[in-house]
């Protein structure tokens, strides 16, 4: 695990994680816990690469510290999944390196300016507005996210 900025840790590319990761998917609606045991559920195998994973040799993931997106229900410590191969559209969550740093913000276009925004409703995050002068780029998009509980 590699510390790039205060805000994300990068954890490396997808390429390199095992080809087939699998869990057993019980194909049925849970409301309030497991089915039962006795129940008559085909269980069949769940490909978490296939799920969170479109393009392979372009996807990488990073792990997010610090509060800028919690509105977006992304917590310190998560995992987020980043398509370099996909353009950003307004409203992406993107990973961005701006002024030396990587972030992850809100992507939004106002006119043909893009803008950078929390999704934080304590107000502590400024809304970022490349100009041409400052190193800007837009290193990939959020296409999932994992966390643990314990």
């Amino acid at each position: 695990m590699t510390h790039i900025t205060s805000d994300i840790f990068y954890l490396g590319p997808c390429s390199e994680i095992p080809s087939l990761m699998t869990l057993p998917y019980v194909d049925a609606f849970v409301s309030c816990g497991f089915p039962s045991p006795a129940s008559d559920y085909e269980a069949e195998d769940f490909d978490l690469n296939g799920y969170f994973v479109r393009n392979r040799s372009s996807t990488f993931v990073v792990k997010m510290e610090g509060e800028a997106l919690i509105d977006a229900g992304i917590m310190p410590n998560d995992i987020l999944i980043v398509d370099r191969s996909l353009d950003a559209k307004p409203g992406d969550l993107v990973l961005v390196f701006y002024e030396g740093e990587y972030l992850v913000r809100r992507y939004r276009l106002e006119g043909h300016q893009p803008s950078l925004h929390s999704d934080n409703a304590n107000g502590l995050f400024a809304v970022i507005t490349p100009t041409t002068d400052e190193q800007f780029s837009i290193e990939g998009v959020v296409t999932g996210l994992g966390r643990r509980y314990w």
